[in-house]
Order: C-alpha cells, then sequence, then structure tokens
C-alpha cells in the first residue's frame, strides 16, 4: 500500500513539473518559429526581391540567389537565426510581442532583403505584423550580421526612460556612410503606438542594463 501510495505522489509531482516547464517555455524561440510560420506568406512578399530589383545586380549574384536564397525563403520560420527571435512586452500590457529580423535568410556574405518584424499575438491563431522595417545594406559574416547586437528592455529599472524597449544594432560597411546602425524600439505612451527610429554612430556600442539595487 505503502509503494503505491509513494508511486502515484511520485507521478504526481512529475506531472506537475512537466505542466510547469511546459508552461514556462510557451513564449521561447521554437513558439516564436510557429508564429513566424503562420506569416510565411506576408514575410516572403517583403523579402523577396522583385523581378526588376534582381535584373539590375550582377549575373554571379541572379545565379546564387536562385538556387541559395529563393529555397530559403520557401521556409523563412526554419532559416532564420536563433538569435534573431525575441519576446518582449512592447506596450506594457503583459503579453509579450515577437521581435525577430530576417539574419540567416541568405547563407553567405552577399545579401538579400533584410527585415525587422514586430508581431502581435494576442490571438495566437491569428498574429498580425505591427510594424516593419528594412535593414536596409548589412554586412555579414556568412550567415550573421557583422557586430549585431540586441538589448531588450535596455532601460529596465530607470523610471520613465523604460519607453525605450529595445535596441537591434548591426554593421553597414562598404557604403556611403558606413558605420553602425542602431534601431530603437519605443512605446509611445502618448499615442499608444510602438515606434521604430533609426540612428548611425561611427562604431559599434554596448549598453550597461541596470539592476534594481543601484540608485
Amino acid at each position: 500500500m505503502f509503494k503505491k501510495v509513494f508511486f502515484l505522489l511520485v507521478s504526481s509531482i512529475f506531472v506537475l513539473c512537466s505542466h510547469g516547464a511546459s508552461a514556462s517555455t510557451e513564449y521561447d524561440v521554437e513558439n516564436g518559429r510557429e508564429i513566424i510560420k503562420l506569416l510565411q506568406n506576408e514575410i516572403y512578399v517583403k523579402v523577396k526581391l522583385s523581378k526588376e530589383e534582381l535584373s539590375n545586380t550582377k549575373v554571379d549574384f541572379q545565379e546564387y540567389y536562385q538556387q541559395e536564397v529563393l529555397p530559403r525563403l520557401d521556409n523563412i520560420s526554419k532559416n532564420i537565426n536563433e538569435s534573431a527571435i525575441h519576446w518582449i512586452d512592447l506596450d506594457f500590457d503583459g503579453k509579450p510581442e515577437l521581435v525577430f529580423w530576417t539574419e540567416g535568410l541568405s547563407p553567405t556574405s552577399w545579401g538579400a532583403n533584410e527585415y525587422l518584424f514586430i508581431v502581435s499575438i494576442n490571438e495566437k491563431s491569428n498574429p498580425v505584423i505591427l510594424k516593419s522595417m528594412d535593414l536596409g545594406d548589412v554586412s555579414r559574416n556568412v550567415k550573421q550580421y557583422r557586430y549585431v547586437k540586441f538589448w531588450p528592455e535596455p532601460n529596465k529599472n530607470r523610471g520613465y526612460n523604460d519607453f525605450l524597449r529595445a535596441v537591434l544594432s548591426y554593421g553597414n560597411f562598404g557604403v556611403s556612410g558606413s558605420g553602425i546602425i542602431n534601431l530603437q524600439i519605443e512605446w509611445n505612451r502618448y499615442g499608444n503606438s510602438i515606434e521604430i527610429s533609426r540612428f548611425h554612430t561611427a562604431f559599434p556600442f554596448n549598453i550597461e542594463l541596470k539592476n534594481k539595487s543601484e540608485n
């Protein structure tokens, strides 16, 4: 009898722990990929080079794009780098938004259209793209952007300055105005909207996060 009760008790604890683990991973990378998969067609339209755009490139690039990039665009959610998928509560409503960019869709240092997306998943079965921004000319090291960094909630614990919800930085070299492109994702309390602004720096920088214990 004791063995039976002990077995049931251990089994119950295992079930509870398993349930807790599942709940805690609701907003993870794989869940993000599932959301991206639902938005495949909308994202595809933005990131795919048009025939006109492609015709204005060199023949070598056209062949590369047809053979290497287009097949990856058929499964966008699979080919985006894990480090480019994040969940952040941008509007302070207690439900995180999905923030991701298309790093990884181009498998070499040769580029394609690169975008940042912000998605609302209040209704998981019907996610909505709230914002998107063309990243412009991005410098790469194979599948990764050069000098890419992402800071979620960089002003957390800094009072009303927490309207700055995230910063994405990446390299932009070999063109006029080369340097680092920085995108600020902000919450406009007065306009009740998410906004993205862009600024350049001549060098990469680091954002020091603040702990609650600091003044």
